[in-house]
């Protein structure tokens, strides 16, 4: 299964996000959820909509409705009432687990990212690369992040550990993603595998 080439903002996939702040989600959180969130300022608005991106960051729920983020200068958590602001989208994503012990290795890699420090040119070529591709049509190719990388943007390493301890998750090697095309994962991507495999990544409503 494949998207369509082209735009990311003319894709049916990207029609699952894009919402407001929904307050009553917020007791429904669990531990594993992914947010997909919107970043204030001038500058990530712009690259939002030039990128054709709803969001521009990711963070995943830990126990006590805390959330790990992987951020510049270092990993930090912050509490999750953090994101359920109003005037702001935010999207709540579910991995479908197997067992426990799935999810209890997943916790267990986002808290051992706590303190390490962000992947700061990694994220900048990330952003200009988006940019340029899609208005342009040039493209500067990127290696796919190695599991024993120390430093991280937050959604491959959201991405690459999901795809490291669910099995089913290998699924999404189908899919026309930025992780291959670019060879670093979009918030867009997490909008493609919940449109198209939500068998293994939901969205909570």
């Amino acid at each position: 299964m494949h998207l369509k080439k082209g735009k990311p903002c003319s894709e049916v996939a990207l029609s699952i996000g894009n919402n407001p702040v929904d307050e009553s989600l917020y007791s429904r959180l669990v531990p594993g959820d992914i947010l997909l969130t919107q970043t204030y300022g001038a500058f990530y608005t712009l690259w939002r909509k030039i990128s054709c991106t709803l969001y521009d960051h990711s963070a995943v729920v830990l126990e006590d409705n805390e959330t790990m983020n992987v951020v510049y200068p270092v990993t930090k958590r912050l509490p999750a009432s953090h994101f359920f602001r109003p005037g702001k989208s935010l999207l709540i994503l579910r991995p479908v687990w197997k067992n426990t012990e799935q999810l209890s290795e997943f916790l267990r890699s986002m808290h051992r990212l706590e303190g390490t420090r962000y992947n700061s040119l990694r994220g900048i070529v990330n952003i200009s690369n988006m940019m340029i591709y899609y208005r342009l049509g040039l493209k500067i190719p990127l290696k796919i992040p190695a599991m024993t990388s120390r430093r991280w943007v937050c959604t491959d390493a959201i991405l690459m550990y999901l795809r490291k301890i669910m099995p089913g998750f290998s699924a999404i090697d189908a899919l026309d993603l930025d992780l291959f095309r670019f060879g670093f994962t979009s918030p867009n991507d997490f909008l493609r595998i919940a449109y198209y495999l939500p068998d293994i990544l939901k969205k909570v409503e």
